[in-house]
Formats: C-alpha cells, structure tokens, sequence
C-alpha cells in the first residue's frame, strides 16, 4: 500500500535535517516497519538517480554516520541530554544497521546522493533549518591585556591569577573576585568584557549591580568603584539593575549619550552600526544627556518612557519595556519594529547577512520567537510581515520579491 502521508512528511523532513528528538526516534521506528517496494517507488518518484549502488559500502557508512552526527547534534537537547549527545549517533547507526535491507540500503543511497549532488563544502552546504545561534563565548580583557575567552556552559572557578579569580556561580553570573581592592582603586585599572555574535553574558559588578550584555556588544568597567561615582562604557546593548548608592550615582557612558542613575532598571542600545541610540527605563529614574550637542540636551525618564538619541535630538516616548528587553529573556520581541533593525539583531544573534538590492521598505515587524530557534523559524515571521522570500547560502541570506 502507498506510503502514508504522514511517513512522507517526516520522511521529506529528516532528509532536510527538520525533525526533533521525538520525530526522529519515531521515524526510525517507522522505518523499520514500511513496505520496502512501498518505500522503493516512492523515492524513485521523489528523484532518486539510479546510478547508485544500493551496497552498503564503508564508505556510505561513513557518510550516514557523519549525517546522523549533524542531525543529532542540531536538535534541541534538555540540561539532562546534552553531555551525552556525542555517543547518541553512534548509537542510531547502529540501529540503521538492524533496519531492512533494501530500505536501509535505499536510504544510504539517498545519504550518498545527497552529498555528491551538493558538491560544496560544509559552509556552503548550511541551510536555515540547520542554521541555530552562533557559540556563546565571552572574551575578557584584563588591565594587562590578557584575553580570555569563556564558554557560556563552563561553571565554576574559569580564571585565576594573583589578583583576580573569575567564577561563574550557580545562577549562571559571572563574578569577578580581586585580591586587593585598594591597589585595584588606586590604579583605576578596567576589564572589559564583549560578546561573540550568539552571544549574551551576564554578570556582576563589583557593587553587586547585575549587568546582561547583548549579542556583539563591550562593556569596559574598572576592577573597583571610585567612592563618588559608578562609571561604565558601553558599546552595543546592556541591560542594567544597578544596586542603589546615593553617594555614588551610576553613570553609564555611550558614544551618544551619558546616563546618571542612583539605583534602577533600565536597558541602553548603542551599537556603532545603527544611527539611533535608546535608553529604555523599566523602574526608578535615569538623566540622559546627549554627548557634543550644542544645548547638551538633558531629559528624565520614568518608568516605561524610553529615550532616543538621533541627529543629536533626544525624543521621548512611552513604550511597553518587555518589548525592549525580551532578549534578556533570550526572545525576539518585535512590535512595529522597523525591517532594517529587526535585520540587524537577527544578524547578530545567527552570524550571518542579509543580502538585498535596493533600499529596504518601511516595513514593521510584529513578532515573539525565542532566540534559540533554528533560522528558518524566524524567517517565516519575517516572510508573513513583508513580501519577501528568503534562501540561503553559507552565511548569507538573499531577499528577493
């Protein structure tokens, strides 16, 4: 009998590396029950060339092991999976080899055909289903100008030296513990900390202010506060809850404008690329001051007002915060965001470009996906919200009409 509807589905998606945990274990299930002349004319019917061999030969072997590894290792795994999943596809080798003959055999041609009809590399093999946020790694540069670079999964004591020892505690915060705070003051020495593109750290400050840093983004902080002040540099997007000092205000410093805060939650995104900046508050009350505007321009806000920084006016409006800090949370939130910005955090956060002709339309995105999605995922949002198509080569996404 012809092969069910639903087995051709899942048989169409495992080919192109799209089925989860649960799919696929029951794929293979399937598999091993479906009529092998079923099976057989439905692939010749989906193109298979009959130039393959259907032996299972070493090298076929190799090559479905290689694609069970890739596929595995793109799927989402739980906290209790993940240190296994290297031995998971040796694992499902082994039953492919328990599954029918021709079946098997037909499916390794299929593995065989499928990478000798590609012809490319790996990069150039990447497809949006495949294409998941890019590793999260942290780089810190110490006042010497050592940098060490920091996986998001390692806990524990990750660095130490006769003055500082980095720890990340159990909430997943980074903390940085110094030997000597008096030497650290006198010397008004600073770290820095910037993430990877994929990438989002957070961490404490000396004072116990939490800090979470967005994809592509620098924060250069000293090793100890002054007594009078709290001074950050910010480049690119930082999400602060800073610990209350009336003696010591909390400035945080961007390349447009300077924030004063005594103790509150608020969001700042200030990236070289993007010709705005935005302070969103989401409690308390921060100043903002332009920097090098000819009246140095200086507002207030209050809770759920937000800030924007271009052509060196300041304009404030009222917004809904979650909106612009969703990415702490690891979600794209989009409401009525503008296409070109929605472009550039996707960019960030995947590592990848968008490709286009033309000027962009004034098109804005409504949209709430998590961030650790595969690509192609995001890419039907912005498909729904504008008329574009989208494929995929390498790293690069190419829009067309």
């Amino acid at each position: 009998m012809p092969l069910l509807p639903e087995f051709e589905d899942r048989l169409q998606r495992f080919l192109n590396n799209q089925l989860d945990k649960e799919e696929f274990d029951s794929f293979f299930q399937e598999l091993s029950e479906v009529d092998d002349n079923d099976l057989s004319a439905y692939l010749t019917e989906w193109g298979l060339k009959e130039e393959f061999s259907l032996a299972k030969s070493a090298e076929t072997q190799v090559l479905w092991d290689a694609k069970l590894a890739k596929l595995w290792n793109g799927l989402p795994h739980s906290a209790e999976t993940t240190e296994a999943s290297t031995t998971i596809p040796r694992i499902r080798s082994k039953t492919w080899l328990a599954l029918s003959g021709i079946a098997a055999g037909l499916l390794c041609v299929l593995a065989v055909s499928f990478y000798l009809w590609k012809g490319q590399s790996q990069e150039e093999q990447r497809t949006a289903s495949t294409t998941y946020p890019s590793e999260n790694i942290s780089q810190i540069t110490l006042p010497s100008g050592e940098v060490i670079s920091i996986q998001d999964s390692i806990s524990g004591s990750l660095y130490k030296n006769d003055e500082l020892e980095i720890v990340r505690i159990d909430n997943g915060e980074l903390q940085f513990v110094y030997k000597n705070h008096d030497l650290a003051t006198l010397n008004n020495q600073f770290n820095s900390i910037h993430t990877s593109k994929g990438g989002f750290t957070k961490f404490q400050l000396e004072d116990g202010t939490k800090v979470h840093l967005n994809s592509e983004s620098t924060l250069r902080f000293p090793l100890t506060f002054a007594k009078n002040k709290r001074e950050v540099f910010l480049d690119g997007e930082g999400y602060f809850e800073v610990v209350k000092n009336k003696e010591a205000p909390f400035l945080v410093h961007t390349a447009k404008q300077d924030i004063e805060v005594l103790g509150t939650t608020f969001n700042v995104k200030s990236y070289a690329d993007e010709i705005q900046e935005t302070t969103t508050l989401v409690e308390g009350l921060v100043k903002v001051t332009g920097v090098d505007q000819p009246l140095a321009d200086k507002v207030i806000l209050h809770p759920d007002q937000q800030a924007t920084i271009q052509d060196k006016n300041i304009r404030v409006q009222l917004v809904s915060p979650e909106e612009y800090t969703g990415w702490v949370s690891k979600r794209f939130i989009f409401s009525g965001t503008p296409l070109e910005v929605v472009l550039r955090d996707i960019e960030r956060w995947y590592d990848i470009k968008f490709a286009y002709e033309g000027k962009l339309p004034a098109i804005r995105i409504e949209g709430n996906l998590s961030k650790d999605v595969a690509l192609d995922k995001l890419l039907k949002v912005l498909s729904i919200n504008t008329t574009y198509n989208f494929s995929m080569k390498g790293r690069r996404v190419y829009m067309e009409k």
